[in-house]
């Protein structure tokens, strides 16, 4: 939820195609979410994009744009939607 992709320069997110291109041979799942606040934004949708364009089929994944949370309130707003996803053993993208 509003992941640190800040961190160390936005080093995931500039490099999530490469990084994709290198991915276990396991299956994951992964859900993320973002608000709309505009240092984590940008970069949470970037990732998203690499994500459509790069995932492997053993990486099942969900993004949630949410641009009516803020920083603060995104977890409490979102952690149900989350659970729900990530037990389902329905996940599409």
């Amino acid at each position: 939820m509003d992941p640190s992709l800040w961190w160390n320069n936005h080093f995931l997110a500039k490099n999530a195609d490469a990084l994709l291109s290198d991915f276990p041979e396991k299956d994951i799942k992964l859900w993320f979410t973002g608000s709309n606040t505009e240092s984590i934004f940008e970069y949470t949708r970037s990732v998203e994009k690499s994500l459509e364009n790069s995932a492997p089929a053993q990486l099942t994944w969900k993004y949630s744009d949410e641009p009516g949370e803020k920083h603060h309130t995104i977890f409490r707003a979102t952690k149900e939607k989350a659970l729900l996803w990530i037990l389902s053993d329905q996940n599409a993208n």
